[in-house]
């Protein structure tokens, strides 16, 4: 198992009930956690290639829904893996973010970078290479990734975001309780 702020947060809107997209309860989804997650740990580990070798070796049977994108070239070589993308009715995004900071040194080619993030083109490559949704309308999704689960631009409109300010000004305090929980 792999920890982090999206599983607490999606633990805390199971707890409690509220939406995934709210500054939610912690306590109530560590306490969650606790009862419900951490007595069917055996296995953690960090990092893409580590939850490759051990979805591989048949030491962890499952991940986070973060993970998704990340073992798509297993799915896609037949590896015995069954994805469990957005659940229903409106799922819950795990939003990776292209930006450019304030002040950057070369901001002509961070924009450039970044814009090319976006466009239709790229879009669809990283949905065939990755098995990602889109974002951009003018984009379609892989086939193999839409069998994947990968969302199209519609329906990555709907889905449900985490606050992203709310993690960040919690995430060192979180993780010490995580540790509390889960290093034992």
């Amino acid at each position: 198992m792999v920890g982090g702020p999206y599983l607490l947060l999606m633990a805390s809107a199971i707890a409690t009930g509220e939406p995934f997209n709210s500054k939610l309860d912690v306590q109530a989804g560590f306490d969650w956690l606790e009862k419900n997650m951490k007595p069917n740990v055996k296995t953690t580990y960090q990092g893409v290639a580590s939850a490759k070798q051990q979805l591989a070796s048949g030491n962890v049977d499952s991940l986070n829904l973060f993970w998704d994108y990340m073992v798509f070239d297993m799915w896609k070589s037949g590896a015995p893996i069954n994805a469990l993308f957005r659940l229903e009715p409106k799922g819950i995004a795990f939003a990776e973010a292209v930006g450019v900071p304030k002040g950057t040194n070369n901001m002509d080619a961070a924009l450039v970078y970044a814009n090319e993030c976006l466009s239709p083109w790229f879009q669809e490559k990283a949905s065939a290479e990755m098995g990602c949704g889109v974002t951009n309308k003018n984009a379609q999704v892989d086939p193999q990734a839409k069998e994947f689960g990968a969302t199209t631009a519609d329906e990555f409109d709907q889905l449900a975001f985490p606050n992203f300010e709310y993690i960040w000004n919690n995430r060192s305090d979180w993780s010490q309780r995580w540790n509390e929980i889960f290093s034992q």
